[in-house]
């Protein structure tokens, strides 16, 4: 089923996720499956997931992720509707890390340079600038495209 969430990411079809998890009264099954982890090289060799993805082997060579979950997978697609519906309707905190190497679907937003879906995970979802990954690195020392985001909470200066 991570597979077929992940599909749905990729096409960025926010209806059918929106109709999927009004259908389903289990919401902790949803919870399980957007952070149920699957092998970078999975995905792909999965047409239509990963396969046309430059962002996929910059992870491998980088060693950011061995493994992805559907909520990352969004985080690094710059899928906004799809995160701000997984918070909203499944209460998943933002946060929820890698166990590979820590990052958090806004690092991984920061690494492909989507500077909307940065600025809806801090904005609007409140994900934590300030978390480390594995390596020590934290959002705020991410680097998007060098331009500076100010960011409306205050005393947080993004550097993306």
């Amino acid at each position: 089923m991570a597979e077929t969430v992940i599909a749905i990411i990729v096409a960025d079809d926010v209806d059918d996720l929106s109709t999927a998890l009004s259908t389903t009264g289990d919401l902790d099954r949803w919870r399980a499956v957007l952070r149920y982890e699957l092998p970078i090289d999975r995905l792909i060799d999965v047409g239509g997931l990963l396969h046309y993805d430059v962002f996929a082997p910059k992870l491998l060579c980088v060693g950011c992720a061995q493994t992805l979950t559907p909520w990352h997978v969004a985080g690094l697609r710059g899928a906004d509707d799809a995160l701000s519906l997984f918070v909203d309707r499944l209460l998943l905190p933002v946060d929820c890390r890698l166990p590979t190497s820590g990052a958090t679907a806004l690092h991984l937003a920061c690494f492909a340079g989507y500077t909307d879906t940065v600025r809806t995970l801090i904005d609007q979802l409140k994900a934590d600038v300030n978390r480390r990954d594995e390596y020590e690195s934290t959002n705020t020392v991410a680097t998007i495209n060098f331009q500076v985001l100010h960011i409306s909470r205050p005393r947080h200066i993004l550097t993306v």
